[in-house]
């Protein structure tokens, strides 16, 4: 399986031992009450989460509150069953936690598309960040990634017909969940700012309520224009 079109693959990174030490350290540190300043690194914060959700070393809540000391169930709105549960949610990949961290949404009221799947060995990751093209044109700010235990999630299982196994990065708890740690975060820390797409919310709407399987319910890219001749 190869990334679809309306799809983003995950940025270029250093994966190794020295990547996943940093991670670690970090996640050391943030989770230590002593800790008055975070260690610094060579490689990007979403490297670093990236590491510590791809190995399984914790679950990632992105947030603009920073002032959480635990995560209370919570009713979702989603046309999907497994994103409408009242839960906890999480993702195992650093990224999509990320844009939830920086994403406004005291100002940005509108729909908004995003997923994250993995497929593959080694595993390929898959990514789709849409918002109203009406919304704000700024709608970034500054907030947290919340490092949370994995125990008492359970992944969201997918069916695509047709294609190899895919997993999304999406999981959810139906108890109360207390983070281990927290990261803070800024919008020039989400690798994928400049790529999010846009779409009409009234049509995307109209789509998803016609076909609620369909996601992501937009547009398709537009052919490269072809040379006369």
């Amino acid at each position: 399986m190869t990334t679809p079109d309306w799809m983003l693959p995950r940025p270029p990174s250093v994966d190794g031992a020295e990547v996943d030490a940093d991670a670690d350290t970090l996640l050391a540190a943030a989770a230590d009450p002593r800790t008055t300043e975070l260690p610094s690194s060579p490689y990007p914060v979403w490297q670093l989460l990236c590491s510590l959700g791809d190995r399984g070393r914790v679950l990632l809540h992105g947030s603009t509150t920073g002032s959480i000391t635990e995560l209370e169930p919570r009713a979702a709105d989603d046309v999907l069953a497994f994103g409408a549960q009242r839960g906890v949610y999480a993702s195992s990949d650093g990224i999509w936690a990320l844009y939830f961290a920086v994403l406004d949404r005291s100002r940005y009221r509108g729909r908004h598309l995003n997923s994250c799947v993995e497929w593959g060995d080694p595993p390929q990751r898959g990514y789709v960040f849409s918002l109203d093209r009406r919304r704000v044109d700024e709608p970034w700010t500054t907030g947290w990634v919340y490092l949370l235990p994995t125990a008492g999630f359970r992944r969201q299982v997918l069916d695509v017909p047709g294609v190899e196994p895919v997993r999304s990065a999406q999981w959810v708890s139906h108890q109360p969940v207390r983070p281990l740690a927290r990261v803070p975060v800024g919008p020039e820390d989400f690798p994928l700012r400049d790529r999010v797409g846009s779409h009409d919310d009234a049509v995307v709407a109209a789509r998803a309520a016609a076909d609620p399987a369909g996601f992501p319910w937009l547009d398709p890219p537009e052919a490269p224009p072809t040379e006369p001749g």
